[in-house]
């Protein structure tokens, strides 16, 4: 497509907001291309085609007499926003709502993103402001350009701190990897979101989260919830995830927080590696691990089995219902590898263990790999009778591929390596969390935390402003 040639987009009701947002990624206005809605049934299997026929003018018309009132393109920044009030308690109000009417909130209070808070954030790096963060430097579907000091707005309008800065950073980064597919997570009709897990020193220095409700807020640990609400923020702001015109989500639930969360590395075995170490970084790396997700099940620890119990659970009993809850017919647990015929690793959800769990299975003489291993041969979406049609009729050649004849039960996993296992959570150990994959296409990346010049001093500045850190 270039600039001023006629264009002629057709879809079914509902799509317009996306598909402009689309165009305004690839760097045209949102004016082009000329777009025809059509009802939604006729994008079914029996849809009426006649309809079209009574429209064939108006495609023709679209294709050959559109002119466009945009005649350059290019990046211009955005002059700042004033708010003016007789107080600040006024302003505040005000601006709040002024974003508001912008689309440019989540319907809870923001923190003004004032030049001088902004730039008090920026202090949180060594890197440019204006530098590109990530592969694409863009947030799709709209495009935005995604600098550090967008990601730094964001930051601010969440009530961040600098020291979260870099974790934010990292985060980003790997939304933007090509193959996390960050483009179909914002936009796509499931409810997705990005689940980013933390390792390394830096989580506890910052107040982040592995213990009792880590997947949450938590005044003793601010930064989960800021975190994830920034992140959140410039999904919509920068990337144009707005419901029912960026995204097609149709809940879009655990949108205020996405789910941030650190792993619990005092609570990990000997013979159970970090999830950076897994990833091939040295123990005691800073790194940033996101996947898309979709959902989050509470997996009950108890339960009675034949075989004898090992630190107080049963883990024959836990390994098949932990494989009972990966077990649920979903495509998002299957598609991206087996229909696509594209084996370059497999996302199916994260296992959520908290340390007591896993310090039973090692007890046990279970390694994280054996847990993986068993995992891998045994975790495999129900056979049900419409499951086995739909399976079928899919022709899975990827599966095929790999399993050959053992193709079905559909397997979850081409591999012990793409099982993904983290410790967190409080200490009772009572219950673990499966969540379920959500994009189809997205694999999780990881990506290191990289901190500034002067990490210590801010860490000491957050020590006065907030109190003692929880140890």
């Amino acid at each position: 497509m270039e600039l001023g040639v006629p264009t002629m987009i057709m879809t079914r009701k509902g799509f317009t907001g996306i598909i402009t947002n689309n165009f305004a990624g690839l760097g045209f206005s949102n004016e082009a291309p000329v777009v025809k809605e059509w009802p939604w049934d006729l994008f079914t299997a029996e849809g009426d085609l006649s309809v079209i026929d009574a429209e064939v003018n108006t495609v023709i018309k679209g294709l050959t007499q559109w002119e466009p009132q945009i005649r350059e393109t290019g990046i211009y920044p955005p002059d700042m926003v004033t708010v003016t009030a007789d107080n600040y308690e006024e302003a505040y109000t005000k601006m709040n709502y002024t974003f508001l009417q912008y689309q440019w909130g989540d319907g809870l209070p923001l923190t003004p993103p004032t030049a001088k808070t902004v730039d008090w954030i920026l202090t949180g790096t060594d890197l440019d402001p204006t530098s590109t963060v990530g592969h694409y430097g863009k947030f799709y579907p709209k495009g935005g350009i995604l600098t550090v000091h967008s990601l730094a707005v964001c930051l601010a309008l969440a009530g961040g701190r600098p020291e979260y800065l870099p974790v934010i950073i990292a985060y980003a980064e790997a939304m933007q990897e090509p193959d996390f597919a960050h483009e179909s997570m914002n936009t796509t009709t499931c409810s997705t979101w990005p689940a980013c897990i933390v390792n390394g020193p830096v989580a506890k220095q910052i107040r982040l989260s592995s213990g009792y409700g880590c997947f949450g807020p938590d005044p003793l640990f601010p930064a989960n919830g800021s975190i994830g609400r920034a992140m959140r923020i410039a999904q919509q702001n920068i990337g144009g995830a707005l419901p029912a015109t960026g995204s097609m989500a149709i809940y879009g639930h655990n949108r205020h927080t996405n789910t941030v969360f650190a792993e619990d590395e005092e609570g990990l075995p000997e013979d159970w590696p970090s999830l950076s170490e897994e990833r091939g970084f040295a123990k005691g790396s800073n790194t940033a691990l996101v996947a898309a997700v979709a959902g989050i099940n509470n997996i009950n620890t108890y339960g009675k089995g034949s075989s004898p119990l090992v630190g107080g659970f049963n883990l024959q009993n836990l390994l098949y219902t932990y494989q009972g809850f990966m077990a649920i017919p979903s495509t998002n647990n299957t598609e991206s590898s087996y229909y696509m015929g594209d084996i370059k690793g497999k996302d199916s959800g994260i296992l959520v263990v908290p340390r007591y769990v896993a310090k039973a299975f090692s007890e046990g003489g279970w390694t994280k790999q054996d847990v993986k291993q068993w995992l891998y041969e045994n975790a495999r979406i129900i056979d049900l009778p419409n499951v086995r049609e739909w399976a079928e009729s899919q022709k899975i050649d990827g599966a095929l591929a790999v399993f050959g004849d053992d193709w079905y039960p559909v397997p979850l996993y081409t591999s012990p390596d793409d099982v993904l296992i983290a410790v967190a959570g409080g200490e009772q150990s009572g219950h673990n969390a499966y969540l379920q994959h959500g994009t189809s296409w997205s694999i999780n990346q990881i990506k290191e935390i990289h901190l500034p010049t002067n990490w210590d001093e801010l860490i000491s500045q957050a020590e006065k402003d907030l109190g003692p850190r929880q140890l």
